[in-house]
């Protein structure tokens, strides 16, 4: 096919290529031609009308298949309970190597789950405090509940805030420079995925 485009060569040039069905070279076939057409109409569609129009929601989210998985996750934390995401979060972090031991719910004090790591400098010791609003904005005043948990109790090394949802401006810039810690729904989403944590059948003893 290249010596036949050779430089000069001004004659039509027909190719035909040869595969057998029902084999790996089909389906790499199929799977460019797809993705030959989808690009068209893409560079089609930039240049006259709106992408959308052109392109279905699947392509679309095939395009930038975080967005999907991200969209997914949201939608899936909505059906579960606030009791259910505390029992996500403990399986978090048990998951990436600290004992976990879920709290009562008479006498939390605001903290829903301890999380203990022993290493050889020491053991660290962590108050986790969980908000489960998917569609919601954790405010300063539960930083600042958090706050006067791990002030009042020095063996606690660090308090951490996880929410489904988001953070508002005040609450981060309240906890920036003490001993606290935020993970929004965003990077909860992208540790429960690096950590392969399926929810809701989550089932931890107290």
């Amino acid at each position: 096919e290249d010596r036949t485009h050779r430089i000069g060569q001004e004659k039509t040039v027909f190719v035909t290529t040869l595969f057998t069905r029902d084999t790996i070279e089909e389906r790499i076939q199929r799977i460019l031609s797809k993705k030959r057409d989808l690009i068209k109409e893409v560079i089609d569609d930039l240049s006259d009308t709106n992408l959308a129009k052109s392109l279905t929601e699947d392509e679309l989210c095939g395009l930038f298949p975080n967005i999907k998985k991200e969209e997914r996750a949201i939608e899936s934390l909505r059906h579960i309970s606030p009791q259910q995401f505390e029992e996500l979060i403990a399986t978090l972090f048990k998951k990436m190597g600290y004992y976990v031991k879920l709290t009562s719910k008479t006498r939390d004090q605001g903290i829903d789950v301890f999380a203990k790591r022993i290493s050889e400098t020491g053991t660290d010791n962590y108050a986790i405090q969980c908000k489960h609003y998917p569609d919601g904005v954790v405010g300063v005043g539960h930083i600042r509940d958090l706050y006067g948990v791990i002030q009042a109790n020095p063996r606690i090394t660090k308090g951490i805030l996880v929410t489904s949802g988001k953070l508002s401006q005040g609450c981060k810039e309240f906890a920036r420079g003490k001993r606290r810690e935020l993970i929004d729904g965003k990077l909860m989403n992208n540790l429960l995925e690096k950590y392969d944590i399926s929810f809701p059948k989550i089932k931890l003893s107290k």
